[in-house]
């Protein structure tokens, strides 16, 4: 544990990948505090993801833009999710990158389908689709944003990595 100190560990990856789940096991294992980017959006918005989308995704992405920008002034020591398109717009994967750590939460397609299928809760760029729909769209998906999320510090994947290990790697790694 060299080289760690009080930073900020930004979780990303696609819809499905476990950004929420995850995230309490990150801020449990460093003893950070933990948010997540859609949660905190929608508390400062007072409405939901969907109804932000429903304004337009330019719309959209600038509040994501200022309330990310709004976290990375105001939090250390914290966990923060982020939604999937976060990284791939404008410069936030830069902003990320100078103020903090970024874990891609890498899984398969068929996995992500698998976990969507599972959760109930509406997203805006699937809808409410049969499993070879979202299979097609998540795919469509990834091969856009691919590029950004293949720029994290650290690769995390997380059907076969073990969760110690990428700690450790976290822990260790200069920034």
């Amino acid at each position: 544990m060299a080289y760690f100190y009080a930073m900020l560990l930004f979780l990303t990856g696609m819809p499905g990948a476990g950004k929420t789940y995850w995230l309490k096991h990150f801020a449990s294992a460093l003893q950070y505090q933990m948010t997540d980017l859609d949660h905190f959006i929608e508390q400062r918005q007072g409405c939901t993801i969907p109804e932000l989308f429903q304004q337009g995704e330019s719309y959209f992405r600038q509040v994501e833009k200022d309330a990310l920008s709004t976290l990375i002034r105001t939090q250390q020591n914290t966990v923060i999710a982020t939604g999937g398109g976060t990284p791939c717009q404008g410069n936030n994967l830069d902003l990320m990158k100078e103020n903090g750590q970024t874990v891609y939460l890498e899984a398969s397609v068929h996995e992500l389908c698998r976990r969507l299928e599972q959760d109930v809760t509406a997203r805006p760029l699937l809808g409410q689709l049969s499993f070879s729909e979202r299979f097609g769209r998540l795919s469509e998906i990834l091969s856009r944003r691919q590029h950004y999320y293949q720029q994290s510090d650290i690769i995390f994947h997380t059907e076969t990595d073990n969760f110690a290990d990428i700690i450790r790697q976290i822990t260790t790694t200069p920034k």
